[in-house]
Order: structure tokens, then C-alpha cells, then sequence
């Protein structure tokens, strides 16, 4: 489930769409490429 949406690969920012607990491991995606990352804390 994509958690979080980044606009382009450069940026340095992310907006949350969805809730996201401390800790937690997340999906994001990459608008302008549709690429998925992952951040694993």
C-alpha cells in the first residue's frame, strides 16, 4: 500500500496519504517517474 507520494525524484520532500506509525516500514511513489521506494527505519 503506497503511504507516502513524492512529486520528482529530486525533491527532499514527501506528503503522507495515508497514517504512518514510528517505526514502520513504507511504501512511497514517485509521480513524475511512477517508481515505488521504500524506507525501512
Amino acid at each position: 500500500m503506497i503511504k507516502f507520494l513524492i512529486h520528482d525524484e529530486q525533491d527532499m520532500v514527501g506528503v503522507a496519504v495515508a497514517d504512518i506509525k514510528t517505526g514502520e516500514a513504507v511504501i512511497g511513489k514517485i509521480q513524475d517517474s511512477d517508481k515505488t521506494v521504500e524506507i525501512n527505519p
